[in-house]
């Protein structure tokens, strides 16, 4: 395994670790914590329990905010966004005006389809992924190369959306492990289906554009809108980056 990344926030950039802790049962902490509900959400905070991605603000309607750099502090609860001239601004998500003013240089970004005001979600212990499977993702860089190749774009791994990258395998290798347990360094996931993509993929990381119809492609090319595999953790542990893949029969 090459890289672990989380998105603190649905919809926005990654964070790359060093190391995760994972718990059997539960998605990768701090993994989509967060998500903008907009005004027609019927996310409560109330009652807040998952509820679908049509909720949020999402990619796949306001291409630019795959280009938003974020960075999540778990120790003082603050986040952080770096704007496209490389100024860094910081929300603590325990203040209301904070989040507020956090909404809105959202909302600027992408001239949202979604209706504002945005509000910040969160569901205490939960995730806001866009299943409600408590799984994380786990892609193949041999894949990627291959759909990178095939469109003539050079693609960023970032349309993907991935927490776990391997690599020194064949392309679409990993489909094959559906069914069965794999285990990264001293933690057992279950991989237990394919990740049907979305319109998201179709916009450029960096300029924010829709610079190919990637379900079209994926579908005339492969015959499938599937990148990736979803993965239950089944046992606790520690993983890193150089940690070796094994597959159980």
């Amino acid at each position: 395994m090459t890289d672990i990344f989380r998105y603190p926030i649905k919809g926005l950039a990654p964070q790359s670790l060093p190391f995760a802790d994972l718990e059997a049962g539960r998605p990768m902490a701090g993994d989509r914590k967060f998500a903008l509900a907009h005004r027609a959400s019927k996310y409560d905070p109330a009652d807040p329990v998952w509820v679908k991605r049509n909720n949020f603000v999402v990619v796949a309607l306001t291409p630019k905010l795959a280009t938003i750099a974020t960075q999540y502090d778990d120790a003082n609860g603050t986040i952080t966004v770096t704007d496209h001239d490389g100024a860094d601004h910081s929300f603590d998500v325990s203040k209301p005006d904070d989040m507020s003013r956090f909404g809105s240089l959202i909302e600027n970004y992408g001239g949202a389809a979604q209706p504002a005001p945005y509000t910040l979600a969160h569901v205490p212990g939960g995730t806001l992924a866009d299943r409600d499977t408590q799984t994380l993702s786990l892609h193949n860089r041999a894949s990627h190369e291959a759909v990178s190749a095939s469109s003539n774009i050079e693609l960023s791994r970032r349309r993907w959306r991935g927490n776990l990258w391997c690599d020194g395998l064949p392309a679409w290798e990993e489909f094959s492990w559906i069914g069965k347990d794999i285990s990264i360094g001293s933690v057992r996931f279950a991989v237990t289906e394919r990740i049907e993509r979305c319109a998201a993929t179709s916009a450029n990381t960096s300029t924010g554009e829709r610079d190919i119809d990637m379900l079209s492609h994926l579908s005339t090319t492969y015959g499938h809108r599937d990148f990736g595999v979803l993965c239950k953790i089944v046992s606790s542990g520690r993983i890193q980056p150089g940690d070796q893949i094994q597959v159980h029969n």
